[in-house]
């Protein structure tokens, strides 16, 4: 079943961009949220990506410049 998931899932390489980004994400928000490497990688993504993040942890995405999707 799980092997099933990961055939539709499409690999993302952190690029130059999305690195920037990250690092942008964690010095604004790592001190107030708490914001952790992988979390700031996955907004960063979703930014450079124009992507919409669907989560059920929105505390995690403070960030402004992305939509955030609460999955319920």
């Amino acid at each position: 079943m799980i092997n099933n998931l990961f055939e539709i899932l499409t690999p993302i390489a952190v690029d130059e961009a999305i690195a920037d980004k990250t690092g942008e994400y964690l010095r604004k928000h790592s001190k107030g949220y708490d914001l952790n490497i992988g979390d700031a990688i996955i907004a960063a993504t979703t930014k450079e990506m124009a992507l919409k993040l669907v989560t059920r942890n929105v505390k995690h995405y403070p960030m402004k410049d992305i939509e955030v999707i609460r999955l319920y």
